[in-house]
């Protein structure tokens, strides 16, 4: 049963990366319905759960690959299929982070800037640190209460 309906998924949603920003991004699959499929690979043999695996990746697993990793990678592909995948954008971000990474920096700009009027905010030893960015550049304060070190 899984297989099928883990087929019928494969071939009814579309590619992954495609964001498309639909409300109805779930098409008719109802939550409960996508958490019992995601429930449901646990029971499944190994070789039923390589079966989805290359049903939904069009290769089977990589070799070595755990059972665990192999329902988590399953449990994924669901989940971005049911509620959107990331972005071109980010997908290509990450290759070339990854690629850089391979390469052995051992550092990289990861590219973000922060806008004008962006907020920062962490808390640390009770005390709440906010920056604000400028156009001229940084605005910084702190509030409440703070512990002696």
């Amino acid at each position: 049963m899984m297989l099928r309906l883990a087929s019928s998924l494969a071939s009814s949603r579309p590619p992954l990366g495609t964001n498309d920003g639909r409300k109805d991004r779930l098409r008719g699959l109802a939550l409960a319905e996508l958490d019992g499929q995601i429930a449901g690979l646990v029971g499944q043999s190994t070789e039923d759960l390589r079966r989805v695996w290359r049903t939904f990746y069009h290769t089977g697993p990589p070799l070595g690959l755990s059972r665990d990793l192999i329902i988590r990678g399953l449990a994924d592909k669901l989940q971005q299929r049911a509620h959107g995948g990331p972005s071109r954008a980010l997908q290509h971000r990450v290759r070339i982070l990854a690629g850089e990474f391979e390469k052995g920096a051992r550092s990289f700009d990861p590219g973000g800037a922060l806008k004008t009027g962006a907020t920062l905010v962490r808390q640390w030893r009770c005390q709440t640190h906010t920056v604000l960015v400028r156009e001229d550049g940084f605005e910084y304060t702190a509030s409440g209460i703070g512990r002696s070190p």
